[in-house]
């Protein structure tokens, strides 16, 4: 018998599985993080990538907005330092800075203590907390694939514009980071339906560029909002600063793209009848909304008609409303497609690739939400513990069923070389 252990709220579960049972543990290759942060950020903005340096294309009257697409505090305060330095350099008063933080209409993200960090350690930066559904939002013109580029009027009318984000493998858009960041934090609500709706093609998936519709939009959006210059981070699954990349956009974003890659995407010799997932832990389930990414990626490692179990504390409940009522209103995933194509909204991804994951799969969860949100609302088979809820995946699928144990399904992007 293995028994493995697997990241649970801000503790850990253990799972145990029979030796002969045990496809494999699929795990991250994940980085330390840096021994002096600080540093590393300094060495980025001080050698930019595809740039100059951020003082030397700045004048000193100019207006600068900087987005912020990142959400952990210790690594977003030292960026804003060596960032601001830069601009002093140049003679740019931070008055004439406004940093723009990302409205909780992305759920998930605590953003108010986002913009609390941010006023406490620049008090003389201007601080706003952008909203998508602004009716003051600028058109700044049109993609050459149609889509109207709404973006907040403050970024509009700034001489100067800074993406700060972080790059992560994601299964909306690809990858965070890079033109991401500009949806995130600055983009309007017309642009993100427009650009987002494409998430039902068959070529949008998780860690992959190419040809993927979504990443190719925010590209172009990108490229139509005239970005100058970015910084954009890489942390590991303890969230702690790997690396850090600034200069030119797409650049730095590659940067980011090949070091994530390199920690996230894992082979796999095959899909399993079940796999057991864990979310990663602390912020990564705090509900159900931000773990459902980890369905979501480690379906690839499942046989249809197979198995996941997923363990997510979820002591924040499920999390986005969109995403809940989403799952009220509709019974499967076409009817979400066809909506998500009419209209798309912040949330209803999650229960679009939910539903998907229920009519492949059965899904338990480990968590500690009531059963009526886990049953009722959301579909899926609960145990009150990961053991358990093994025991029921294998007696639904079959007792020669082969394992295979996910510790930070999160984070990974599984490539099986065979089925």
């Amino acid at each position: 018998m293995v028994e493995i252990w697997l990241p649970y709220g801000k503790t850990e579960v253990s799972v145990r599985v029979r030796d002969e049972d045990l496809l494999g543990i699929v795990q991250l290759n994940d980085k330390p993080g840096s021994a002096d942060p600080q540093a590393e950020i300094e060495r980025a903005v001080g050698s930019p990538i595809g740039k100059k340096r951020l003082h030397e294309i700045v004048d000193s009257d100019d207006t600068v907005a900087i987005v912020l697409g990142i959400s952990e505090p210790n690594v977003i305060v030292p960026i804003l330092e060596f960032v601001l330095k830069e601009l002093r350099l140049a003679g740019v008063k931070d008055g004439n800075v406004t940093v723009l933080v990302g409205s909780n209409f992305w759920a998930s993200t605590d953003c108010e203590q986002i913009f609390s960090s941010v006023t406490e350690n620049f008090k003389e930066v201007k601080t706003v907390l952008h909203d998508h559904l602004a009716g003051d939002a600028v058109l700044l013109g049109e993609t050459s694939s149609g889509i109207s580029v709404y973006v907040n009027r403050i970024f509009a009318e700034s001489k100067v514009r800074i993406l700060v984000g972080e790059v992560s493998a994601n299964c909306l858009t690809a990858y965070t980071g890079g033109p991401e960041t500009l949806l995130r934090g600055a983009a309007g609500i017309q642009t993100i339906r427009q650009c987002y709706a494409k998430i039902v093609n068959s070529n949008s998936k998780v860690g992959v560029i190419e040809q993927n519709p979504v990443f190719e939009d925010m590209r172009r959006i990108a490229e139509v909002a005239k970005v100058d210059y970015a910084v954009d981070a890489v942390l590991n699954s303890k969230r702690e600063l790997v690396a850090a990349f600034a200069g030119s956009l797409d650049d730095v974003f590659l940067q980011g793209v090949r070091l994530i890659d390199e920690m996230c995407k894992v082979q796999t010799d095959g899909k399993a009848e079940v796999a057991v997932v864990s979310a990663g832990g602390v912020p990564y389930d705090t509900d159900l909304y931000g773990a459902y990414r980890a369905i979501h990626t480690a379906l690839d490692l499942v046989k249809k008609d197979g198995a996941l179990v997923l363990v997510a504390e979820c002591s924040g409940g499920f999390g986005n409303r969109i995403f809940y009522e989403w799952m009220r209103r509709f019974r499967e995933s076409k009817e979400m497609e066809n909506a998500i194509k009419r209209n798309f909204e912040v949330g209803a991804e999650g229960a679009y690739f939910l539903s998907k994951a229920l009519e492949y799969s059965r899904i338990y969860l480990v968590s500690v939400m009531p059963d009526y949100y886990a049953n009722g609302v959301f579909g899926m088979r609960t145990a009150r513990n990961v053991n358990a809820a093994l025991q029921l995946a294998i007696r639904a699928v079959g007792k020669d069923s082969k394992i295979l144990v996910v510790p930070h399904g999160s984070n990974i992007v599984p490539v099986v070389s065979s089925a």
